[in-house]
């Protein structure tokens, strides 16, 4: 447990802060089947390759520093740009950080705040840089800037992962990049200062997530030989791993981590 910037509230005040995610608005819905009429998705199929045993995309340069979302739902824009950014670092060799503000301003009429709804506005829109669109304080909500010209990427579609597969996520994050998700958040992670997180009563269902982040690597601990997936928050370099958390992995799908698990598909830079 860590003396953090949530150490003198209640687990039931922090997350009020924080917008609910909506998972019935989501391409994945009912029996955790992903819907026929869902524009722009592409459910993902497996490459069949042979995936190593540890992944740290970070080690690659492709993953952007840890931003803080401030007390604002807006982890749902953070996951889903976090994706792009490395798809985009992926594909051109260059990794520049994206304007997560410009997903909070100019979403109103994409839906409810999960990552599909940013991605449908990137496939509608595109997005420009963090540094021609910068963050407001806590990424508040503002009038929406966008202009045409400053486009810096675009997405054609997103794919979508088999829910509850964590054999389809490891394979996923091997062999494409870090992968947007959304989790229950397990007993104390908002007080997490490092280990690996394992809350056996973390539920795996889909209308439990309760905040989105981006997985960008996995592997298992030297000493204690527990399987974990590394995760990105958008809760600042001071909180968890500088910015990270390492979370429990090969346990039925703990805290729901493959259940909304998806990716965007570029198309240019």
């Amino acid at each position: 447990m860590a003396i953090n910037k949530f150490a003198d509230m209640r687990e039931n005040e922090i997350k009020s802060m924080f917008q609910k995610i909506d998972p019935t608005k989501s391409p994945i819905y009912g029996r955790n089947r992903i819907s026929r009429s869902a524009s722009h998705t592409i459910p993902h199929t497996p490459s069949g390759a042979k995936i190593p045993d540890f992944v740290d995309w970070r080690t690659a340069g492709i993953v952007t520093p840890v931003k803080d979302q401030g007390e604002n739902g807006t982890c749902y824009a953070h996951s889903a740009v976090g994706a792009f950014e490395s798809q985009l670092a992926i594909h051109s060799g260059k990794t520049v950080p994206l304007s997560v503000q410009q997903v909070v301003d100019c979403t109103s009429e994409f839906g409810s705040n999960t990552p599909y709804k940013a991605y449908e506005y990137i496939i509608f829109s595109g997005l420009t840089t963090e540094a021609l669109y910068k963050p407001r304080v806590n990424y508040t909500k503002g009038h929406c800037d966008y202009y045409v010209k400053t486009v810096y990427g675009k997405a054609y579609a997103f794919g979508i992962l088999k829910p509850g597969d964590e054999q389809a996520l490891q394979e996923a994050v091997a062999t494409i990049g870090p992968i947007s998700v959304c989790i229950q958040c397990p007993k104390g992670f908002w007080f997490y200062k490092g280990g690996i997180t394992d809350d056996p009563n973390c539920k795996s269902d889909l209308i439990t997530v309760d905040q989105c982040v981006l997985v960008v690597g996995y592997g298992t601990d030297t000493k204690t030989k527990q399987d974990y997936w590394l995760v990105k928050s958008s809760s600042g370099e001071n909180w968890g791993e500088d910015g990270y958390v390492r979370m429990a992995r090969n346990k039925h799908n703990q805290c729901a981590i493959a259940t909304l698990a998806s990716y965007p598909v570029i198309t240019r830079v």
